[in-house]
């Protein structure tokens, strides 16, 4: 039975960057088969550390999909999973429960009263400890509809501190939505900057790389102090947006070395009804050794 680290904040609290009290262990009660880790052949291996981001869309679709879900991330094998639109608490709590090699952070920002598009990160229990995790820009909700989950990493084998950045940024097409992503993006870059450790920031950016005024958005991420990992794959025309054929989930890190590789898994060619029953988005994985 596993345990989801729920992030509660305290009522008083600097800006952009809120104390939290201690985890909140939530346990469903439940259990579930083991997943099926042979739907298709893993990216993951013993000898790396894959870091991989996926926006499963308002999960769950339905309730039938999250056993699919975790057959899913079973089946990648990676070390750690960012998520973006977790839409029912109770759900990802199942989620959780099926992947028993798993642990999570899930955040507690809400839209409203119930209403809520969450981030969260599966990180696998053997390979990493979690340190220290927290929300950003709390206070910022016009450059940061979701605030950005950050969570601060060892892993147990190496003893390597990095700190992972979950991020969903403003969706939408206009100059203004433009401007929010951009400014959202240079915000994010003097917080990279300023941690002691390595760090990576995955998730929905909402942007592409293919067009000027795309690259206009991300261009804190060409700045030297970073590595804009997925940049060369998605000009080469990889895409994890399946509706628009384009690549709007990216992997950009600080101080970490290079990547063994990237992949873009194509869920649609296990799963041919992926956009209408589970998700429009397919994950993205950065290989580290």
């Amino acid at each position: 039975m596993r345990f989801v680290l729920v992030l509660f904040l305290v009522a008083c609290r600097p800006p952009n960057n809120s104390e939290l009290q201690a985890d909140a262990k939530v346990d469903d009660g439940q259990s579930y088969p083991a997943p099926n880790s042979g739907v298709f052949p893993a990216v993951g291996a013993e000898a790396t550390l894959e870091i991989a981001s996926w926006n499963i869309e308002n999960f769950p679709a339905s309730a039938d999909i999250v056993s699919d879900v975790a057959d899913i991330v079973a089946s990648l094998d990676v070390d750690l999973l960012a998520v973006q639109e977790i839409a029912d608490e109770p759900s990802f709590i199942e989620l959780d429960d099926r992947l028993t090699d798993f642990s999570s952070v899930l955040s507690t920002h809400q839209y409203g009263t119930g209403e809520y598009q969450k981030l969260a990160v599966l990180y696998r229990d053997s390979e990493l400890e979690v340190i220290e995790h927290e929300l950003l820009f709390e206070q910022d909700g016009y450059l940061f509809p979701r605030p950005p989950l950050a969570i601060h990493f060892r892993r147990k084998t190496s003893g390597q501190k990095f700190w992972l950045v979950n991020v969903h940024l403003k969706a939408g097409w206009g100059t203004e939505n433009r401007e929010r992503r951009n400014g959202a993006c240079n915000a994010l870059a003097a917080v990279l900057r300023s941690k002691q450790d390595s760090a990576i920031l995955v998730g929905d950016f909402n942007e592409v790389v293919t067009t000027s005024s795309g690259r206009e958005v991300l261009r804190a991420w060409y700045d030297d102090d970073f590595d804009f990992v997925t940049a060369a794959v998605a000009q080469e025309g990889e895409v994890t947006f399946l509706p628009s054929d384009g690549m709007i989930d990216h992997v950009i890190t600080k101080g970490m070395p290079s990547a063994r590789e990237v992949v873009v898994k194509h869920l649609e060619a296990y799963y041919p009804n992926l956009v209408s029953e589970i998700s429009d988005h397919i994950p993205v994985v950065a290989i580290y050794n």
